[in-house]
């Protein structure tokens, strides 16, 4: 169901007693090739200013490569898709997938550790234009020959799309065109107007600056309307407002929590408190409320989630522009999964019965040992086969944004561990009353599902 909200931990909704906001990505959705594009663009210009080649210009950027979860190695220019053991499922270089011998050599042979300086995780959708340039980048300068510091490269890209956002740049121009940029859901007013009426108190806690909130708010619940009217103020909506909070600090650190004057309606009673920066501590004390009988809701896995729920007891929700796509994919392959699994148990059977030959003193003689062993290579060329298959239909370089072959992504680990639910859009709270208990599927050890 695209609609659906997914539960990883039981969460009891009649419990919690305020729901907080993220804005970018998750009341605002962005149209992201859009907003790729955009990225690129001014990336470029910021790259050309510290001396890149302005024939960056002319190249074509590869918006459909890159997923959420990959992880740039910087000194071998290699983008990596790790599974949750951290086994490298996929590599590739610019755009030209890497051998697995070539792979397994180079990450296999002792343990990879993601935290290094070396790497950098891509886990939010804004970055992933910084792939699609670091794919295109550094296979021109490689084209025109001569070494390439594959890390310099990397962090310069970085750099120059936090500069296009931190000099204003970037959202000027998603305001100066909001239609093309941003997602207007109809349905989000009513979903925090239903949450207000059930009791709950509203919380927006946005990373991005106070002007930038208010006319990003204003065109998400207001458009159309006067601004001066306090019935449709998008102000009336939230009981605390706290914006550039710097997320993920806010959760760890003491900031103080500065009060602020917004430029709200001014028959608007009663008003919204608004802040700017804080600390958890600091905004638990205003809202009167702390730990789990908060819900927050945010679509980075580090920023929003992970941090929320490593640092406080707040539950969090996690939303997934990429659902839909994945939930089509789902459906796609449904009726390839079956065999799928039936290639994997006839694996593990052939695979105890070498077992048995060998340790156990069977009787097989070395002609049926040898049979075996051809049956088990086709049988791993069969499956290696139809899990490639099954992955394209997600995704044509990666496979699914939640799976690395047989196992759980890196990025769908983190969803599982960090995140209490999961959907979507925010919308999606319509379809579930304000006391439903969501309830997490039973846990399964190995030998307990053979």
């Amino acid at each position: 169901r695209y609609d659906a909200i997914y539960c990883n931990r039981s969460l009891r909704l009649d419990r919690i007693q305020v729901v907080g906001f993220d804005m970018d990505y998750t009341l605002a959705t962005y149209h992201q090739r859009a907003v790729d594009q955009l990225s690129i663009t001014l990336t470029v210009g910021n790259l050309i200013e510290r001396g890149y080649p302005k024939r960056l210009e002319q190249l074509s950027y590869p918006l459909e490569f890159p997923i959420r979860g990959l992880l740039i190695d910087k000194k071998l220019g290699h983008v990596l898709k790790m599974d949750r053991h951290r086994y490298v499922k996929k590599a590739f270089h610019g755009l030209d997938e890497i051998a697995r011998n070539h792979r397994q050599l180079l990450y296999h042979t002792k343990q990879l550790r993601p935290g290094m300086e070396r790497y950098r995780w891509v886990d939010t959708l804004y970055s992933l234009s910084e792939v699609s340039m670091f794919a295109a980048i550094t296979s021109e300068l490689e084209r025109q020959g001569g070494s390439v510091n594959y890390d310099k490269v990397f962090e310069d890209i970085r750099d120059c799309n936090n500069l296009a956002h931190h000099n204003g740049t970037f959202h000027q121009a998603v305001l100066d065109n909001l239609p093309q940029y941003v997602n207007r859901d109809p349905k989000l007013g009513e979903t925090l107007d239903t949450l207000r009426r059930a009791g709950k108190r509203i919380l927006l806690l946005t990373n991005s600056p106070a002007e930038y909130t208010h006319r990003m708010m204003h065109y998400l619940l207001d458009e159309g309307s006067d601004d001066n009217d306090a019935a449709n103020s998008w102000y009336s909506r939230f009981d605390v407002i706290v914006m550039a909070a710097c997320k993920p600090a806010f959760f760890n650190e003491r900031a103080s929590l500065k009060p602020t004057d917004m430029p709200m309606p001014k028959s608007l009673d009663p008003s919204p408190e608004c802040f700017l920066g804080g600390n958890i501590r600091s905004l638990e004390h205003v809202l009167g409320c702390r730990g789990d009988r908060v819900l927050y809701v945010g679509d980075h896995i580090y920023g929003d989630v992970l941090r929320a729920k490593k640092d406080s007891a707040w539950r969090t929700l996690m939303i997934i522009q990429e659902m839909q796509e994945e939930l089509e994919a789902v459906e796609r392959t449904r009726a390839q999964m079956p065999r799928l699994d039936q290639l994997h148990q006839e694996r593990d059977r052939v695979r105890r019965r070498i077992r048995h030959a060998r340790y156990r003193d069977s009787p097989l003689a070395d002609p049926e040992l040898k049979e075996m062993h051809q049956a088990m290579e086709k049988l791993d060329r069969d499956y290696e086969a139809l899990e490639k298959e099954v992955a394209e239909h997600f995704h044509p370089c990666w496979g699914s944004l939640f799976k690395a072959g047989n196992e759980l992504s890196h990025f769908g680990h983190q969803v599982e561990s960090y995140a209490c639910l999961y959907t979507s859009r925010v919308s999606n709270l319509l379809f579930y009353a304000a006391n439903h208990a969501f309830r997490s599927p039973r846990d399964l050890m190995p030998h307990e599902s053979a």
